[in-house]
């Protein structure tokens, strides 16, 4: 997964300028139905508003739905085994779950933050 996020940061290279901390992953099971339906960012309150890069990592593979979908790209990514998918943390990457309505979805999220450097 580092490989994934080094590239990313290699063609976005003003990230290279970026001291970056506080990375969390989040591990998470969605059984059929479930899933994060709001539409959302990542930095979109005050609390969490330092996350600069996320990332997510289908576990399994399904065929029946679980995308994700991003809004204003109108782009459905197929939840494919094994796939890791880096985006920006802001309002131009906002997305949701599309929940499957048969099979469980497991995932692996996580955010990239900047620190505060005083």
């Amino acid at each position: 997964m580092w490989t994934g996020i080094q590239e990313y940061i290699k063609e976005f290279d003003i990230l290279n300028y970026t001291a970056f901390g506080g990375h969390w992953l989040n591990f998470q099971k969605f059984e059929p139905n479930q899933g994060f339906h709001t539409w959302h960012y990542e930095s979109m309150s005050y609390d969490i508003s330092n996350r600069c890069i996320v990332f997510m990592v289908y576990m399994n593979t399904l065929t029946d739905k679980g995308n994700t979908e991003f809004k204003y790209y109108k782009h459905l990514e197929d939840p494919v085994e094994g796939k890791i998918l880096i985006w920006p943390a802001g309002y131009s990457h906002c997305h949701r779950s599309v929940p499957s309505p048969s099979q469980e979805k497991y995932i692996i999220t996580g955010w990239y933050s900047i620190l505060n450097i005083k």
